[in-house]
C-alpha cells in the first residue's frame, strides 16, 4: 500500500507515448525486432540543465556503493523499460534526500500510466513530474551530472550484441541507430587504464554482469548521449 500511494502521488511518467508494443523476453529478441520498443520523451515537459565547467571530476563513481541503487529487476514481457528507469532514478534521488533506500513499484507506475501493459488505462493518474533533461548531452556532461546528482536515465540503441552481452567492457561500432531502450547510468570509471559507464538494465540478473553492463566511454556507444534525464525530488 505504501508503495502504491507513494508512486501514484509522487512518481509519474517521464516518457509519454501513444503506444508501447508488447516487449518480448530479451532472450527471444533477434535482429531488428527491438525497433520502436521505447516511447519518445515529450520535450515540452522537460526543463533543460546547463552545466558549468568543472575543473575536476572523480575518476570513479559507483552509486551502488553509496546506497543509491536497489536490486536489479526484470521487466519481463512488457515494454516498460521507461518505468524501470523512472523508478531507479527516483529511488536514487529519494535516497539522496532521506538517506533511506526504498524499493518502489514499477508495476504501480505502469498501472497508473497511459501506456500498454497497464491494469486499467481508464484510471490513469497523471503523466508528469518535474525532471531535468541534459541539454545537448556529451559524455563529459553525463559524467558531471552522474558525479553530482546520482543515477540518471539514458536512452540507448539496443542492438543484437547489446542483447547478447555477457560481460567485459561493451563496444559495438554498429550500435548507431535511434535509441529504442532506456537504462540507468549508476556510475562510471574514467582512469588511464579503463573508461566505461556502469549501466543498470531491467533484464534480471541473468543478463550481463548480474544485470549490469560496462559500456565503453568516449565512443557514444549505442548513442548513450541521445537523451539523458533525472527526476527532481
Amino acid at each position: 500500500m505504501e508503495n502504491s500511494i507513494f508512486v501514484m502521488c509522487i512518481l509519474a511518467v517521464v516518457a509519454i507515448a501513444s503506444a508501447n508494443p508488447i516487449f518480448q523476453d530479451f532472450s527471444q529478441l533477434k535482429g531488428e525486432e527491438n525497433a520502436n520498443k521505447v516511447p519518445q520523451l515529450v520535450d515540452q515537459f522537460l526543463s533543460n540543465l546547463k552545466l558549468e565547467q568543472q575543473s575536476s571530476l572523480p575518476q570513479e563513481v559507483d552509486w551502488r556503493n553509496e546506497g543509491y541503487v536497489t536490486d536489479v529487476k526484470d521487466q519481463g514481457q512488457c515494454a516498460s523499460c521507461w518505468a524501470y528507469v523512472s523508478v531507479a532514478t527516483m529511488e536514487g534521488q529519494l535516497f539522496n534526500k532521506s538517506r533511506e533506500l526504498k524499493t518502489l513499484s514499477e508495476q504501480n507506475l505502469v498501472d497508473c500510466a497511459k501506456q500498454d501493459c497497464s491494469f486499467d488505462k481508464a484510471k490513469s493518474v497523471g503523466n508528469l513530474i518535474s525532471y531535468v533533461k541534459l541539454e545537448n548531452p556529451t559524455e563529459e556532461k553525463i559524467m558531471q551530472v552522474v558525479a553530482k546528482h546520482g543515477p540518471v536515465g539514458a536512452y540507448v540503441y539496443m542492438s543484437s550484441l547489446f542483447m547478447e552481452y555477457k560481460g567485459g567492457i561493451f563496444q559495438d561500432d554498429t550500435c548507431t541507430k535511434t535509441p529504442n531502450h532506456a537504462v540507468t547510468v549508476v556510475g562510471y570509471v574514467n582512469t588511464p587504464q579503463e573508461k566505461y559507464w556502469i549501466i543498470k538494465n531491467s533484464f534480471s540478473t541473468n543478463w550481463g554482469e548480474q544485470g549490469y553492463m560496462k559500456m565503453k566511454m568516449n565512443k557514444d556507444v549505442c548513442r548513450i548521449t541521445y537523451r539523458v534525464y533525472y527526476p527532481i525530488v
